[in-house]
């Protein structure tokens, strides 16, 4: 569970709510890798305590995973 919807606001088509707690939610350019402000498309990056660290037995894999996908 990454985010969660408020009953008691509007909803907006396209939009999934606002992080639960200790949740970053990134979105940022494919090309430059910069941030971008609310609304923008493009990667979106993850952060929080509910996050995969790695894959099962697979360090490796982990390790490339992880230093791509830094917040």
């Amino acid at each position: 569970m990454l985010n969660i919807n408020c009953v008691c606001r509007l909803k907006v088509l396209g939009t999934i709510g606002h992080p639960i707690k200790h949740t970053e939610i990134k979105v940022f350019d494919i090309e430059t890798g910069e941030v971008l402000p609310d609304g923008s498309k493009g990667i979106v990056k993850i952060k929080g305590p509910q996050v995969m660290k790695g894959y099962y037995k697979v360090l490796l894999l982990s390790l490339l995973i992880q230093i791509n996908c830094q917040i």
